[in-house]
């Protein structure tokens, strides 16, 4: 039964297979920064007016327990490690017979540590107008907010130019101005800018404690 208002599902890849694209940069420690990305993305986005859960779909054991321990529910990856087919199932799962019941589902990529609860509230008000929506990322290639309202399937279509994708499917893209759900960490030049940021505390742990990172100054934190 989907709780009162939005469930988000917050996808977590394996974390030996998480951000490939920073580990030329971040080396071993990679694993240990997508876990801080991810558990900081789902600690601000509980904290976000209209949200009744956060389920964390994963495989990875360390991911579910983190997760649980911080008081998300965790959803199987049913989908054999495929983006689109893990959240599709989990959302199946969720939805069950009673479809109808809260507002909708919303999945958020595991990379945003820099969300902002007030964004995200403000982006999922607007989602409240449309049976499908999405907020595509900075660059306006890819996603990093899909909604469904309740009785509506989500119908992901993620991968290279999935904000097109989403939209040619039928979702309305939102406008509204969210730039910390926007803001994913994908790239090295990414993570070079999240230092001047706020962000989450693991996050500016990871950072602060990098040896091969230059120091940040005064830390401005989410969720402290």
């Amino acid at each position: 039964m989907i709780l009162p208002g939005w469930t988000v599902l917050v996808p977590v890849k394996a974390l030996d297979r998480a951000k490939s694209r920073l580990r030329a940069s971040t080396g071993r420690d990679t694993s240990a920064l997508a876990l801080a990305f991810a558990l900081d993305t789902v600690e601000a986005a509980g904290r976000a007016g209209g949200v009744g859960g956060v389920h964390v779909i994963t495989a990875d054991p360390l991911v579910a327990a983190e997760a649980v321990g911080m008081g998300a529910a965790v959803l199987p990856d049913l989908g054999g490690g495929v983006l689109n087919l893990a959240v599709g199932r989990a959302a199946e799962l969720l939805a069950g017979p009673d479809a109808g019941v809260g507002l909708g589902l919303a999945v958020l990529p595991a990379d945003l540590p820099g969300l902002d609860p007030a964004d995200l509230e403000l982006a999922l008000s607007a989602a409240t107008a449309h049976p499908r929506a999405f907020l595509a990322d900075a660059g306006g290639v890819g996603t990093t907010l899909l909604t469904a309202r309740a009785g509506h399937r989500l119908e992901p279509r993620y991968g290279p130019g999935s904000a097109a994708a989403h939209q040619a499917g039928g979702a309305h893209p939102l406008g509204v101005p969210a730039p910390t759900v926007r803001a994913d960490v994908d790239r090295s030049a990414d993570l070079r800018a999240l230092r001047h940021r706020p962000c989450g505390r693991r996050t500016r742990e990871w950072l602060d404690g990098h040896p091969d990172r230059p120091s940040t100054g005064a830390a401005l934190v989410y969720g402290a």
